[in-house]
């Protein structure tokens, strides 16, 4: 790409972050966990259109796009996935999220850098794939786990 052609995927990504905000907060007043379920998913399938059309500057860049909008639902799903769980420490919640932030961050970029160095920059966008398929499984998880358990409070 050229660097008119950045810009205007970079553009694209960042309006699709706002919008991502206002679909995150959408989902979020249903569940938190709907918006961490939809942009996992979302975050995964736009990975997997780079992977498989990246060759195609058009596909790449819509692929960018929609990756924006939904890693931008994901900080909304969490931070009210947070408040709704702590309610009486909002403040320890949010520390404990930004501190878990911090270390996906820093995770990411060591193992990122390390899977480009080693195989190339599309091993990057399967890494972020990947984890955001294994983030999507663990919150499925977490949700039928806590609906068998209120459902068995619920019957006792």
């Amino acid at each position: 790409l050229d660097v008119a052609a950045i810009s205007l995927v970079l553009l694209a990504f960042g309006c699709a972050g706002f919008i991502g905000n206002f679909v995150g907060a959408f989902l979020a007043e249903r569940d938190p966990k709907l918006a961490i379920i939809g942009g996992s998913a979302l975050m995964a399938t736009s990975m997997a259109g780079l992977v498989l059309f990246g060759a195609s500057p058009w596909l790449a860049g819509l692929a960018l796009t929609v990756w924006g909008m939904a890693f931008a639902a994901l900080p909304v799903g969490f931070q009210a996935w947070m408040v709704t769980d702590v309610p009486d420490r909002p403040e320890l919640g949010g520390g404990l999220l930004t501190a878990a932030f911090q270390v996906a961050i820093a995770t990411g970029a060591v193992a990122g850098g390390l899977l480009v160095d080693r195989f190339g920059v599309l091993s990057a966008a399967v890494y972020c794939g990947t984890a955001a398929v294994i983030g999507l499984c663990l919150v499925l998880g977490m949700r039928r786990h806590r609906a068998a358990r209120d459902a068995a409070c619920y019957a006792a």
